[in-house]
């Protein structure tokens, strides 16, 4: 299986867009600075090109789950793409570019960047965890802190059109923290979907307040989401303290 995979993976991983010295500090103090709680975006991520095949396996080759609950409507990857080649290696040898730009998501040289950009300390090397999501019409996720486990930094690539506008919805909406400690009912701001984005943010018990807006338009919009995990775990407090078991509506 290993010597099928690697054929079909022969083209090494697209690297995430270089930054120069000047560019991470710049990008460092962005995120540090960012309000409700730090975060970037880094555009463009990948290769246009790389991004655009991977895009097309995701569409043609990814088949996604319904979930709907009061709380959300997504369309999600049932199979973890971090360990996909285990799970489903058929699926698996359909997707060789969507599998490159997972492993240039979590390439020695990315989780390096992401380290110096957001001031996360040491990223687990060996964890991969993210998956494909697909919000249809209709679709939302409502407010949550993404807090579980050894989770460090959240990050969501786009693979929208690359005409998406804000007409068309799904927007990042990030949430300030009330004098009660819960977050307001209305989110403070907005981030919208462009394509080849990668948006990073901290991952911060009680802090990270965020959701999806409702997509608009008929086009799905699609992303790869997941997490960089601390490589010594987190403190006791950012074990318990979960939120994507009971995530909070917004009123």
């Amino acid at each position: 299986m290993a010597e099928l995979d690697r054929s079909k993976r022969a083209r090494p991983a697209p690297a995430l867009a270089p930054l120069d010295d000047a560019e991470i500090e710049a990008k460092s103090q962005t995120y540090a600075a960012a309000q409700p709680f730090p975060h970037v975006v880094l555009r463009p991520a990948i290769d246009d090109d790389e991004l655009r095949a991977a895009r097309r396996e995701a569409v043609h080759e990814l088949r996604a789950d319904y979930k709907e609950t009061d709380l959300f409507k997504v369309y999600q990857v049932p199979q973890d793409l971090g360990t996909i080649e285990r799970a489903a290696p058929d699926l698996a040898q359909k997707a060789p570019a969507l599998l490159r730009v997972r492993d240039a998501l979590y390439a020695p040289r990315t989780r390096a960047l992401v380290e110096k950009v957001t001031g996360c300390g040491a990223i687990d090397p060996d964890k991969m965890d993210l998956s494909a999501n697909v919000y249809a019409k209709g679709g939302h996720l409502l407010c949550h802190d993404d807090v579980i486990g050894s989770r460090l930094v959240s990050f969501v690539l786009y693979l929208v059109d690359e005409d998406w506008g804000e007409p068309d919805g799904g927007a990042f909406e990030l949430y300030a923290k009330g004098d009660d400690g819960e977050p307001e009912p209305r989110p403070c701001a907005r981030l919208y979907c462009a394509w080849n984005s990668l948006l990073l943010f901290k991952v911060e018990p009680g802090a990270s307040y965020h959701s999806v807006q409702e997509v608009r338009g008929d086009r799905p919009r699609l992303t790869l989401s997941g997490w960089y995990h601390a490589r010594d775990g987190r403190d006791g407090a950012a074990d318990r303290a979960s939120t994507l078991g009971a995530l909070r509506t917004p009123a």
